[in-house]
C-alpha cells in the first residue's frame, strides 16, 4: 500500500518571489531600452488585460492574482531598463575622451588591492581636463581605475587623476573605464566620511597588531582585505570551494550579531537588545562599506527580529525577494555584479532548495548535521552555473568542506573580535590570542588537507543564466510540489514550510 507524500507546496514560493526572478530575468535578458519597448510593455499590457478578465471569470478568478504579479514583475524589469537607460544617456565629458589629460572625481567605493596586486578604484565623475590647452568643464559617469601603484582611498574621498578615460560598452555598471598616470586627494566630501576613513585605519592598525598571518585572514573576514592573505591560504580555500567564504557577506554580518547578541545575554529586555544588536550591525556596515551582500543582510536581520519582537512569522523568501526589487530599483546595475548575483543565488538555494532537501533527509541524519549539510547542498547548486561562467571551476569537495570551517571560522573571528575589544589589556588578552592562533592554525590545516581532492575545470562562458534560469525553474517547480510514491512505512515525512 503506497501513499502520496508532497515535498513542497505553493507556500515554498511566494508572489514576490516570481515577481523578483521576472524583475532580474528582464534586467539581464532585455535590458536595452529598445527591447523593453518592443517587448516588457507590450507584455506586461497583455498579463494586466487578462488578469483583469480572469478576476471577473468566476472559473478562473483563481489565476488572476498569479497573471497580475506576472505583469508587475514585466512593469519592475521596465522601469530598471529605463533607469539603465537614464544613468547611460547621462553619462558624459564636454571634452572628447582622446583629448582628456585630467579627470576628478569623488571614490564611491573603498579601494580595494586585487590578487595580481593592482589597486582597483571606483569614482563618480565630476570634472575632465585638457591641460595642454587649460580647458577643464563638467562631466558625469562613474569610472573604474586600475592602478599599479597600491594605492588606497576611502569612500568620500575627492581625487585628482591625471590620465586617459575611454568608452566601456559592455554591461558593467560602470560607463568609463581610466588609465592613469598619477592621482592626489584633495580630502573628503564630509566631515562623515573622514570619521568612518579614520575609524576604519584605527581599526586596521589594531588588527596589524595580532602579527602575521593571523591578521591577514581576520582583515579578510571582517573588513573584507583579502590582498594580504599568504598565497597559499588563500589557493587552499579556493581548491576547497570555500573561497567565497573570505568574502564579506551575509554569513558574516550573522556570525558579528550572534556575538553582540551573546555579549548583550544579561541584558533582560528583548527590546533593547534587539536595538542595540542592529545599531551595532549598521555600526559594522557604515565601516565596512555599503556592499550589496551587508545590506541585503542587514536588512532580513532588522525585518526578522522587528517581526520577532512584534510575535509575527515572517518568510524569509519575501523579504529576500523584496530586498532584491529594491536593490534593482535603486541601481539596476547591480545584476551584473558578481557578488551580487552569488549572494543572492546563494540565500535562495538555502531556503528554497536547502529546506526541502534537509525535510527529506531528516529521518536519516541527525539535525546538527542534516540542516548545513543541505543549506550546503543548496547553495552550491544555485550558485554553481555563475561560479562555472566566471572561474571556470568547480570543487565538489566544497559541500562539505563549507561545514566544517563555517564553525571554525565562527569562532575565529569571536576570538578575534574580543581580541580587539581588549587589545590594550595583556592580562586578559592571552587566552583569546592562543585561540585566536590556534583556529587559524586548525583551518589552515584543513584546507589544506582538504584542497587535495580534486575538482574538475569547464570553460563555460556563454548562455550560463540561460541555464541557471532553467535550473531556477525546475527546483522550483519541485518545491511547489510533486508527487512521490513511497511504502507507508517509510520514514519520510511531508514538507511543510
Amino acid at each position: 500500500m503506497q501513499q502520496i507524500i508532497w515535498y513542497g507546496n505553493l507556500n515554498a514560493v511566494g508572489p514576490s518571489f516570481i515577481c523578483a526572478i521576472i524583475t532580474v530575468s528582464c534586467v539581464l535578458f532585455l535590458h536595452n531600452l529598445s527591447e523593453s519597448i518592443i517587448i516588457l510593455i507590450p507584455a506586461a499590457l497583455v498579463f494586466y488585460a487578462a488578469g483583469l478578465i480572469f478576476y471577473f471569470n468566476i472559473k478562473l478568478k483563481k489565476y488572476s492574482f498569479t497573471i497580475i504579479i506576472i505583469a508587475i514583475g514585466f512593469t519592475l524589469g521596465t522601469i530598471c531598463n529605463f533607469n539603465i537607460y537614464l544613468q547611460r544617456e547621462q553619462s558624459f565629458t564636454a571634452i572628447p575622451l582622446n583629448k582628456i589629460t585630467r579627470f576628478t572625481g569623488e571614490i564611491i567605493e573603498d579601494s580595494y588591492i586585487s590578487n595580481k596586486g593592482i589597486s582597483i578604484h571606483k569614482l563618480k565623475l565630476y570634472y575632465v581636463s585638457n591641460d595642454p590647452e587649460g580647458v577643464t568643464a563638467e562631466a558625469s559617469g562613474n569610472v573604474i581605475i586600475f592602478d599599479d601603484a597600491q594605492q588606497f582611498f576611502y569612500i568620500g574621498e575627492i581625487v585628482d587623476i591625471k590620465g586617459d578615460l575611454y568608452q566601456n560598452d559592455s554591461d558593467a555598471a560602470f560607463t568609463f573605464n581610466g588609465k592613469i598616470g598619477s592621482i592626489d586627494s584633495y580630502g573628503f566630501i564630509s566631515l562623515i566620511y573622514q570619521f568612518r576613513a579614520d575609524v576604519r585605519m584605527r581599526i586596521e592598525m589594531q588588527i596589524e597588531s595580532f602579527g602575521y598571518p593571523y591578521s591577514s585572514i581576520f582583515k579578510g573576514l571582517f573588513l573584507g582585505l583579502k590582498n594580504t592573505i599568504p598565497e597559499k591560504l588563500y589557493n587552499n580555500f579556493r581548491e576547497t570551494g570555500t573561497l567565497h567564504l573570505l568574502a564579506i557577506s551575509g554569513l558574516h554580518v550573522g556570525i558579528i550579531y550572534l556575538f553582540v547578541v551573546l555579549i548583550l545575554t544579561p541584558i533582560p529586555w528583548n527590546t533593547l537588545k534587539w536595538i542595540l544588536g542592529c545599531a551595532i550591525i549598521l555600526l559594522y556596515l557604515f565601516i565596512v562599506g555599503p556592499k550589496p551582500s551587508l545590506i541585503r543582510a542587514t536588512i532580513m536581520l532588522i525585518i526578522f527580529g522587528f517581526g520577532k519582537l512584534l510575535d509575527r512569522e515572517i518568510d524569509p523568501i519575501n523579504i529576500l525577494s523584496l530586498s532584491l526589487i529594491i536593490f534593482l530599483l535603486i541601481n539596476p546595475f547591480s545584476a551584473f555584479s558578481i557578488s551580487f548575483q552569488l549572494s543572492f543565488l546563494a540565500i535562495t538555494g538555502i531556503l528554497i532548495p536547502g529546506r526541502a532537501i534537509a525535510r527529506f533527509l531528516s529521518p536519516y541524519i541527525p539535525k546538527f548535521l542534516n540542516i548545513p549539510l543541505s543549506y550546503s547542498i543548496g547553495a552550491q547548486v544555485f550558485t554553481l552555473p555563475v561560479v562555472l561562467s566566471q572561474f571556470g571551476f568547480f570543487y565538489p569537495i566544497g559541500i562539505i568542506a563549507t561545514i566544517i570551517i563555517v564553525p571554525l571560522i565562527t569562532v575565529f573571528l569571536w576570538s578575534g573580535l574580543i581580541y580587539l575589544m581588549l587589545i590594550n589589556i595583556s592580562i586578559i588578552l592571552y587566552p583569546f590570542k592562543l585561540l585566536f592562533t590556534l583556529f587559524y592554525t586548525v583551518i589552515s590545516f584543513i584546507t589544506e588537507t582538504l584542497s587535495a581532492v580534486p575538482g574538475f575545470f569547464i570553460a563555460w562562458q556563454h548562455g550560463y543564466w540561460y541555464i541557471s534560469l532553467i535550473v531556477f525553474i525546475l527546483i522550483i517547480i519541485y518545491c511547489m510540489g510533486i508527487s512521490i510514491k513511497i511504502p507507508l512505512n517509510s520514514r519520510v515525512r511531508p514538507l511543510k514550510f
